[in-house]
């Protein structure tokens, strides 16, 4: 049994990298490049942070961003998201001055159909 690439009818024009597959009679898509960054932050309340995440994402050509220990919450982290540039994103809130996971994205690149959080913990 082997993969047969194809092209879907209903494939999300949008959706650029995808591929459509079948392996046996189930489908799936797989996508062929992705540039993926994760970085223990230590904080995203600085000044100049968005404007740097905006920065390494231009110059990587980066379409997923994890951050870790990024110590917002509430409002604040989503004013910082906001200016950062991605349409999509997947929070676990900081616990005090620890902890907290920023996974960002753009919608044209990725889709995720779900997620599951556990503090401290995506899956």
């Amino acid at each position: 049994m082997g993969l047969t690439p194809q092209i879907s009818p209903n494939r999300d024009p949008r959706l650029k990298p995808w591929c459509d597959f079948v392996l046996g009679d189930s489908p799936f898509s797989v996508c062929f490049v992705m540039n993926i960054i994760s970085w223990n932050c230590r904080g995203a309340g600085g000044k100049t942070f968005p404007t740097l995440i905006r920065d390494i994402r231009r110059e990587y050509n980066t379409n997923f961003i994890i951050l870790l220990e990024t110590y917002i919450n509430g409002s604040c982290g989503a004013t910082i998201r906001d200016k950062i540039g991605f349409d999509n994103s997947f929070i676990v809130e900081a616990n005090g001055h620890s902890e907290g996971i920023w996974c960002l994205w753009d919608s044209d690149w990725l889709r995720i159909l779900g997620m599951c959080r556990i503090p401290s913990l995506m899956v």
